[in-house]
């Protein structure tokens, strides 16, 4: 025989556990930013400071829907009910009771719904809770030192957008035992000092997670003002995409279905490896870009707000990765595939796509080694037009030089010299002679590439976008990695070899027909060589070129 007995819990060891989860501060209070912004808030304002007996306290306010009676008793419930949201960005609904008391042991909570409803407010005291041996909070009607409280704040928020809410919810930290001390748990020497820290690693974190949300010219997430002591934090986008020369090098949508084919949408994984400093001329890209062992790696969103990062998913992190950044991005109807605990962090991934997701990275992670090592990188600009130094002299001088017309009509590419018209590319697109042909239409005359065919150093290209001749420069060759390379920040020299072989491919182009052309490409196939037997004993460059 058996039966079920009903063993009542330690209520207090419980509640002491839950202050163990081991949350740092800033991940608690974006747990709490995390509720302002799913209950619609557009601004947003996070108070630390020092109280009177020296004792710190925290406080969050929102311009969100607000709660009644009904609403605070839920959300101070371990394990709220869920928002019937399908892009909720909560999970377990214990965020605001767990990081809360993680820090202090009395948490408050004051808000309305606005439309002239009670202003109402509920604790959890945790002393309380210890003495009674209770799940009990105390709940009721707005006191008039919450309400000055309440105003105060909302007086913050009118500052940061202009407008004064009339619903919303206050936060409050009070008896904060566990946010200034030291490793050991003992209390800091300089408390204010501390706190300015503890404000910096907020902004920073703050800034980072919730990026999308901050930025407002980032369409994929509405824009939601967060400021820390009335100081509004800036977006920090690790993938830099405000700089026009950041591209993703890598772009995969894995659809995910269900096992009978339901479809279940799409994760989304894109690669970027950021320019050297020297390739871009904007003086805020060095600070933005934060190029550094600590910030490479996979950066993961669950409906445009960081779950965790930067991490390499089994992936070893080395220097010469410093530039490479990955991201993966999905929605909360895919949360039992991406497994995260109650912080929001210490992410697990479904073992199938798990191994989908790594086998992309490995080409990328390669790319990436090359062009730190000097394998691809790009001599930089020297203008604010965003063009070399080269290109601006071609253009300057195109009249004067000896060369081919090329004639675009449709897919059709005719080079026209004193040889005669040769079609390098039929109606139809059908290659006639291998010469390469870009279509884009961005004017360049020197292109760079990380291989080309047959590893060569150097071929003639035409841009069909613009009609124009061009050469294609292999950055992996070992002449290029040799040569150039370590001499990228000497734009004289560069801008010289590249008059070099742009004026090498122009000529064969002047003088290329059906006939001549494997002529000429077994000629640069045999320069290209012997250059590289030539630079076999010069020194690789140095990765931090």
């Amino acid at each position: 025989m058996s039966e079920f007995v009903k063993i009542p819990a330690d209520i207090m060891r419980v509640v002491e556990g839950f202050r163990d989860i081991g949350y740092t501060f800033p991940v608690a209070v974006a747990d709490l930013v995390d509720n302002s912004i799913e209950a619609g808030a557009s601004v947003i304002d996070i108070q630390v400071y020092l109280q009177q007996d020296g004792k710190p306290a925290v406080s969050i306010v929102d311009d969100g829907c607000g709660m009644d009676r009904d609403g605070l008793l839920n959300a101070m419930r371990y394990g709220a009910a869920a928002v019937d949201d399908p892009s909720r960005l909560g999970r377990f609904g214990l965020g605001l009771k767990t990081a809360s008391t993680g820090f202090c042991r009395r948490l408050t909570l004051v808000s309305t719904p606005g439309g002239g409803v009670q202003k109402m407010f509920a604790t959890w005291d945790l002393d309380v809770v210890a003495e009674r041996n209770d799940w009990i909070y105390e709940i009721g009607e707005m006191t008039p030192d919450q309400g000055d409280a309440f105003e105060e704040a909302r007086d913050v928020l009118e500052g940061l957008t202009g407008e004064r809410p009339d619903k919303g919810t206050l936060v409050t930290w009070e008896k904060v035992d566990r946010l200034l001390v030291n490793r050991h748990g003992g209390e800091l020497k300089n408390p204010a000092a501390g706190l300015e820290t503890k404000k910096r690693q907020l902004r920073e974190h703050l800034g980072t997670v919730f990026h999308r949300y901050l930025d407002p010219d980032d369409g994929r997430a509405r824009t939601v003002v967060v400021a820390v002591d009335g100081e509004k934090v800036e977006p920090w986008d690790p993938f830099c995409e405000k700089f026009e020369q950041v591209k993703p090098e890598l772009k995969k949508e894995i659809k995910l279905a269900t096992s009978d084919g339901e479809d279940l949408g799409s994760v989304f994984v894109r690669g970027f490896i950021l320019p050297h400093k020297n390739d871009i001329d904007d003086p805020e890209y060095v600070s933005k870009a934060a190029i550094s062992l600590a910030n490479q790696g996979v950066y993961v969103y669950r409906e445009n707000r960081m779950i965790d990062g930067p991490i390499w998913l089994g992936f070893t992190k080395e220097t010469h990765l410093n530039q490479l950044r990955i991201e993966i991005s999905y929605e909360a109807r895919h949360d039992d595939y991406f497994i995260v605990d109650v912080k929001k962090k210490d992410l697990k991934i479904e073992p199938g796509l798990d191994e989908v997701i790594r086998e992309l990275l490995p080409p990328v992670r390669n790319q990436a080694n090359m062009e730190a090592r000097g394998r691809g990188r790009k001599p930089p600009t020297g203008g604010g037009d965003g063009k070399t130094r080269t290109e601006r002299g071609i253009a300057e001088k195109n009249d004067s030089l000896v060369g081919p017309e090329v004639v675009v009509d449709g897919e059709k590419v005719v080079v026209v010299n004193p040889s005669g018209d040769t079609t390098v590319r039929d109606e139809e697109g059908k290659s006639m002679i291998e010469i390469r042909i870009d279509d884009e239409p961005d004017g360049k005359r020197v292109k760079l590439e990380n291989t080309l065919p047959l590893g060569v150093l150097w071929a003639p290209s035409l841009g069909a976008g613009q009609g124009n001749t061009q050469v294609t420069l292999s950055t992996t060759h070992d002449w290029y990695r040799k040569t150039c390379v370590p001499n990228l920040d000497n734009a004289n020299f560069i801008e010289a070899i590249e008059y070099l072989f742009f004026a090498l491919a122009q000529a064969e182009l002047n003088h290329v027909d059906v006939n001549m052309h494997p002529e000429l490409q077994e000629l640069r196939i045999e320069v290209s060589r012997n250059l590289a037997r030539l630079v076999s004993d010069l020194p690789e460059p140095d990765p931090e070129t």
